[in-house]
């Protein structure tokens, strides 16, 4: 499936390159997705080139998801792991115009 990263905020120098979380919104097929990868799981370099991003990135899980996080897991390797939220509700009216 086709991926591309659409936006990304990596903290490359400065107090919270080594604490803070890296943020991507990525096209993944037709759908948008919303990704942060802890700390140290890539080297700056790897996080701020999306070429090399996408390729050592674990596979990310089909179906109807928006949010999920990068994280090691209990062997050390990069794995996703997917967030639930409950997104905001929105309501649609139609207001008349003042003539």
């Amino acid at each position: 499936m086709a991926q591309e990263v659409l936006l990304m905020d990596v903290p490359c120098n400065g107090p919270f390159v080594d604490t803070a979380d890296s943020h991507f919104r990525m096209r993944v097929g037709k759908q948008v997705k919303y990704i942060a990868i802890e700390p140290g799981i890539f080297p700056v370099d790897v996080l701020s080139f999306p070429p090399d991003l996408l390729a050592q990135l674990p596979p990310l899980p089909a179906g109807d998801w928006v949010q999920a996080r990068v994280a090691r897991d209990v062997d050390g390797n990069p794995t996703v792991q997917l967030v639930h939220i409950a997104l905001a509700s929105m309501s649609s009216r139609c207001r008349a115009g003042n003539s």
